[in-house]
């Protein structure tokens, strides 16, 4: 990809259609708020993907296919690495991913759909998984709790549990990098903990689960070298537990004390009525 020519053409209002190109040599590749991003990949590509600011996948004069997406995926990364920067990729079905792993983004969000190509993929290129389990559950949660979402989503989310699943026993058991995360902002703040029994239940061991959760995630962040472990130099980011750490359905009422930097910054009410 190394002979793209990305060019950035600002315009006076929020993108919602593009039906035109300024030259025959350069093709929109995507758009996002007020700027669409060209390619010059040549004449005989006539238009290409569309990334519109709500973030609908929009083409013109075709259907959209894996290799537009790759393409897509290949300007994001060529972009984020000549910042330094990582990409990760929220998907979910088994083109969506390959096409993410093909084109060296970091790490797969969900991964619903994997297959057993998928998998030796992202173990032959290094892909993490960051697998949010808890995601459609969440989802479920919300609305038993009152919140009104749109039949298609509640639907789904039933539909992807089992599937999804079932799709995590095969990265954990082949060996694929995986660290905890949850979706956020599905299900609310603070809920993290519920990922880590349903990651065991999936086929880690639970000491497999505190290590994605803990320095497997700081390295996928770039961060491995400041927290995610209990080593000298790096930072006293402590949780103490009552009991088995072990046991991620009790987990949550177990927590005794929190630190951050080395400073105290949560204690359960037991620890707080004991210290007065």
């Amino acid at each position: 990809m190394s002979d793209l020519v990305l060019v950035e053409l600002r315009t006076a209002e929020p993108l919602t259609d593009v039906r035109f190109l300024f030259r025959p040599d350069l093709v929109p590749v995507f758009a996002i708020g007020f700027c669409i991003y060209f390619s010059a990949l040549g004449s005989q590509v006539a238009v290409a993907t569309l990334l519109e600011l709500p973030g609908h996948l929009l083409g013109y004069g075709f259907s959209l296919t894996p290799w537009h997406f790759s393409l897509y995926f290949a300007l994001v990364v060529a972009e984020a690495d000549a910042a330094g920067l990582a990409v990760m990729a929220h998907a979910q079905a088994t083109d969506g991913i390959k096409a993410a792993v093909r084109t060296g983004i970091r790490s797969i969000e969900h991964g619903i759909y994997l297959d057993e190509e998928a998998v030796e993929m992202m173990l032959e290129a290094g892909t993490w998984l960051v697998p949010t389990l808890s995601a459609p559950r969440a989802v479920l949660d919300a609305v038993d709790a009152g919140a009104s979402l749109p039949p298609a989503v509640i639907a789904k989310a039933h539909e992807v549990i089992d599937a999804h699943q079932a799709s995590f026993a095969m990265p954990a058991a082949a060996g694929v990098k995986i660290a905890m995360g949850t979706d956020s902002g599905v299900g609310p703040h603070g809920s993290n903990l519920t990922e880590l029994a349903l990651m065991a239940r999936g086929g880690m061991t639970p000491s497999e689960v505190l290590v994605a959760t803990t320095s497997a995630a700081a390295e996928l962040m770039g961060l491995g070298d400041q927290l995610g472990r209990i080593a000298p130099g790096l930072r006293a980011d402590l949780v103490v537990v009552n009991g088995d750490p072990y046991d991620f359905d009790q987990l949550r009422s177990n927590i005794r004390l929190v630190y951050q930097d080395g400073q105290l910054a949560a204690s359960s009410p037991k620890e707080e009525t004991a210290a007065d």
